[in-house]
């Protein structure tokens, strides 16, 4: 090969290495957009973690009450868990209560928690009775009686109640009035009051 052939080959290698060393690597982190949907004057809980390396390492992990964005974070997936939301008038489901999401390289992932009213609270009191005697309302027919106060939470469908008599010795027997009834009860943050009255039979 001549002089002049050998310093063309060595021109062209030398051009192809400079172009492989402008070559960007591919990026290293990307970005995750957590978007937290939950009614006004409620505290949301939402944990973002990375999924555990094979040493059971997590290599990032967060705590959300409001939509954030959490750039250059290490790529691979990521479990959102929504906690539900429990207050003193209704009840509030994470959807979906727990989602990975897979963070790519320079792009960014979005993960939506939405809280929906899932129950309604219903208040049982029991009133009429003498001192020291108890009713005897049930969920259902059977089972163990209700306290004479109380309160319940329920998913949304229809239940029935009874309320049975109560012997009081000596005194007689006292009946309640409803003495039965059922609960239609739909997702609400109003909380159902129903009153148990007993009363001495004549």
């Amino acid at each position: 090969m001549s002089v002049r052939a050998t310093l063309i080959w060595s021109a062209m290698f030398g051009a192809l290495a400079a172009c492989s060393n402008n070559v960007a690597a591919p990026p290293s982190t990307g970005s995750l957009e957590v978007v937290i949907n939950a009614p006004p004057g409620t505290a949301p809980r939402v944990h973002v973690y990375h999924l555990p390396d094979a040493n059971g390492y997590v290599p990032y992990e967060r705590w959300l009450s409001s939509s954030q964005t959490f750039d250059g974070i290490p790529l691979g997936s990521y479990v959102v868990h929504a906690d539900d939301i429990d207050t003193t008038s209704a009840y509030y489901l994470g959807v979906p209560d727990q989602q990975t999401a897979f963070v790519r390289g320079g792009e960014t992932t979005t993960a939506t928690c939405d809280f929906v009213l899932d129950s309604r609270q219903v208040q049982i009191l029991v009133s009429g009775l003498p001192p020291g005697e108890h009713g005897r309302v049930y969920l259902g027919e059977s089972g163990s009686p209700l306290p004479d106060t109380i309160t319940l939470r329920f998913l949304p469908g229809i239940y029935a109640f009874t309320a049975g008599p109560v012997i009081v010795s000596g005194v007689g027997t006292y009946d309640a009035s409803p003495a039965s009834w059922s609960d239609t009860v739909v997702a609400s943050p109003v909380m159902e009051v129903r009153n148990v009255v007993y009363q001495l039979a004549p």
